[in-house]
């Protein structure tokens, strides 16, 4: 619940339009800057924006920079173009496109279903392989994956 309250208050604060089911469970409907009252996050509303502002916050556990921030933005735009449910045919899923060959269904499921645990995944991954999103960003310039 904290990681929808602070990706919610990030959105706004960057002036992302968010979609947030009322309190009645109305439609879903647009929600003005500022006039949230709801901590409720669809994943039906989750815009590659939305996942851009959690990485920014995401990256601070990390003391990576406003630089990596920027590799990292790189990175997943090529990857995936920031969509959590992308496919690729060498079995690779979501933002930063987890290799899961071998995996289950329901683990490839899972893993589409929670974008920001995506994320979390992605920089875990970059963070023991790599070190750095700019290093993750060189090697995937020079060999085409990472």
């Amino acid at each position: 619940m904290k990681k929808i309250a602070l990706v919610l208050a990030l959105a706004l604060s960057l002036s992302i339009a968010l979609f947030i089911p009322s309190k009645a469970d109305a439609p879903i409907v647009a929600v003005p800057k500022l006039q949230v009252k709801s901590l409720a996050f669809p994943i039906k509303a989750w815009i590659p924006e939305t996942g851009k502002a959690y990485a920014k916050y995401a990256i601070s556990e990390y003391d990576w920079d406003n630089t990596q921030y920027n590799c990292l933005i790189k990175l997943w735009t090529r990857e995936s173009n920031w969509r959590w449910k992308a496919k690729s045919p060498t079995s690779d899923f979501g933002i930063p496109q987890r290799h899961m060959r071998g995996k289950s269904q329901e683990q490839i499921s899972e893993f589409l279903s929670d974008p920001m645990g995506q994320i979390d995944w992605g920089l875990g991954y970059i963070k023991a392989r790599y070190e750095t999103p700019c290093k993750a960003l060189a090697f995937s310039d020079r060999k085409n994956w990472y």
